[in-house]
């Protein structure tokens, strides 16, 4: 029998805010009964038996389970333990719940399903209807597709963890995947940086070897990545429409899938790719990276219709773009990518309703920016979005200071120069003397100009 384990704090809670969550009602009223109509066994901690093997129990549910639920309301240490375990020794499906506090930054880009309890902490009435079909909705495409949800497999999706065979039975596939990653193939310590084509040509092969010998479903996801990185948009719509039913019904392949038809832009892939997405949405209720894949359509449709001269259909996509980026931004109010488009779509609209919310929203997103930054070693993108926002804020101090800090990265100056030709089409726009003066001095900055001292950055 499929199983799902759990991971939650006991009794009444605090979230970081001070509001009290009722987690035993959450458990026992509504995940419990959801999982258990879908098919799987439910656990959690405090139903182990109690004795000194309590903690082999708790990792052997963590590895083995085909799913795993972790409430990350409350930010309980256990909790945060026990998905790391998930994430770094399992690949599979590992679905995050929130009663709407921020999450740490660190999952913050993690698909989660978020929940609105009532004022005595509990899930109740319509918020709780709601909140059971999208679950319902993830659990049944967990039952019938390939996902995986660790970041740390996201990145490095070579990492091949070995298990008791008690937890889970040493396949051939996995042996086959291992072999080939000591002889340097996929994500293999020999294999050495090359161009897109050769990229392509070696994914192509290692693609061949693995339908021969009986692909595990997570190769196949990872040569998906692979294309996408490289731009090789018909390998991967080709190897997506091949795939499994399992594996094509995850939603991080049809994500994919959509971005490719996008990208690709042949009659009828944004049609496809935008039927791909609402589907998703309907079943799961969307996420940041569904609403996100939505709104850059929107958004490539509206700069062709602008750049045609067709202001209805410009207007009607710049809308329909605005409204999935934030969908984006508010099912996950750390996801920066949704929010800077939010951002940037409100100042092209430039209306009086489209300021007035530029100016409720702007706070959010710089916040959500600078956490992301001073969480860890940001890289030259992240720096860029903080310092794109102050500029949109006009706190020029602010945009000067993350400039300089990121000129001084290894090819900051040359990372930078995309943003500095979009920054150059927004000073277009102001109209205050002053405001136009620092962005021409932030201009310079970027650019190297001795006068600003950014070539001794």
């Amino acid at each position: 029998m499929r199983t799902c384990y759990v991971a939650l704090p006991a009794g009444m809670r605090p979230d970081p805010d001070g509001r009290m969550l009722d987690f035993e009602h959450l458990y026992s009223a509504i995940l419990k009964p959801v999982i258990e109509d879908a098919g799987l066994e439910c656990r959690r901690l405090e139903e182990f038996a109690p004795g000194t093997s309590w903690q082999r129990s708790l990792f052997t549910a963590i590895l083995s389970s085909d799913l795993m639920i972790a409430d990350i309301s409350s930010q309980n240490p256990n909790v945060m333990y026990e998905l790391g375990i998930r994430h770094a020794l399992k690949r599979g499906r590992t679905l995050m719940i929130s009663a709407g506090s921020r999450p740490p930054s660190n999952v913050g880009q993690v698909q989660a399903l978020f929940y609105r309890p009532d004022a005595d902490g509990r899930l109740t009435g319509a918020a709780a209807d709601e909140f059971r079909r999208s679950l319902q909705s993830v659990v049944q495409i967990s039952q019938r597709s390939t996902i995986s949800d660790s970041p740390l497999y996201e990145y490095f999706p070579e990492i091949e963890v070995y298990l008791p065979s008690e937890i889970e039975a040493q396949t051939a596939w996995r042996m086959r995947a291992r072999g080939r990653s000591r002889t340097g193939s996929l994500g293999g310590s020999n294999r050495r940086p090359g161009s897109s084509e050769a990229i392509v040509s070696e994914t192509r092969q290692l693609e061949a070897e693995a339908r021969s010998a009986g692909a595990d479903p997570m190769e196949i996801l990872g040569y998906l990545r692979r294309y996408r990185d490289a731009s090789a948009w018909d390998d991967l719509i080709r190897l997506a429409d091949e795939a499994p039913p399992s594996v094509a019904q995850s939603s991080e392949v049809r994500q994919l899938l959509a971005l490719a038809l996008n990208r690709r832009g042949r009659s009828g892939d944004q049609d496809r790719a935008i039927a791909l997405m609402e589907q998703l949405v309907a079943q799961t209720g969307g996420d940041a990276e569904t609403f996100g894949v939505l709104g850059r359509i929107y958004k490539d449709r509206y700069e062709v219709a602008h750049a045609s001269g067709d202001a209805t259909a410009a207007m009607a996509n710049l809308d329909r773009a605005l409204q999935h980026y934030r969908a984006g931004f508010e099912t996950t109010p750390n996801d920066v990518y949704s929010g800077l488009n939010v951002v940037t779509l409100l100042q092209q609209r430039g209306d009086a309703a489209s300021q007035a919310e530029l100016a409720t929203i702007l706070p959010r997103v710089r916040a959500a920016a600078r956490e992301r930054v001073e969480s860890g070693w940001p890289d030259i993108w992240d720096l860029a979005t903080l310092m794109q926002l102050a500029f949109v804020a006009g706190d020029w101090d602010e945009a000067e200071r993350i400039a300089r800090v990121a000129l001084a990265r290894e090819g900051g100056r040359l990372m930078l120069d995309p943003l500095r030709r979009e920054l150059r089409d927004l000073s277009t726009r102001l109209t205050d003397p002053t405001q136009r003066a620092r962005a021409i001095q932030l201009d310079a900055l970027l650019a190297g100009d001795p006068n600003t001292g950014a070539s001794n950055a």
